[in-house]
């Protein structure tokens, strides 16, 4: 995948994204009054996910490359990203002005968005 294909991925992604923090935010007004807690943690998550998806795509060209140093090239990567989102989500236990599921949802704004997406416009 190209650099421009990948950004324009990114910027696909983050407009879902807005989309639909928005709309969880709504959500969770309707159900918990208005707090600055949620709409912090949403944005908290998003940060966690463009910074999963960059380094996945970091360690896709870098494996893709050629150069393979391992039996399992991907699996340092995979964990990385799985500590920076754990360290997320932790901090939104942890600390008062965070909620830990504000920061888990947009981790699978990707999944959502591209399954719409493949409904929508049935490519």
């Amino acid at each position: 995948m190209q650099y421009s294909e990948f950004r324009k991925e990114m910027r696909f992604i983050f407009i879902w994204s807005v989309f639909l923090d928005v709309l969880f935010y709504l959500l969770s007004v309707l159900i918990i009054g208005l707090n600055y807690e949620t709409a912090l943690s949403l944005i908290a998550g998003n940060i966690v996910l463009f910074i999963n998806l960059r380094l996945l795509y970091n360690s896709i060209i870098k494996n893709t490359s050629g150069a393979q140093t391992g039996k399992n090239p991907m699996m340092k990567g995979y964990l990385f990203r799985s500590l920076i989102a754990c360290t997320a989500i932790a901090a939104g236990f942890m600390l008062p002005f965070l909620n830990a599921v504000g920061i888990m949802i947009p981790l699978f704004y990707p999944k959502i968005i591209y399954t719409v997406h493949s409904i929508i416009v049935r490519r």
